[in-house]
């Protein structure tokens, strides 16, 4: 299912996101 992918897809670029916002 293409919208199943892209809500993966963002909740794993939301996980990187505030890996990144923690990290500084």
């Amino acid at each position: 299912n293409l919208q199943t992918e892209m809500i993966v897809k963002l909740s794993f670029i939301g996980e990187e996101a505030t890996k990144v916002v923690l990290g500084k």
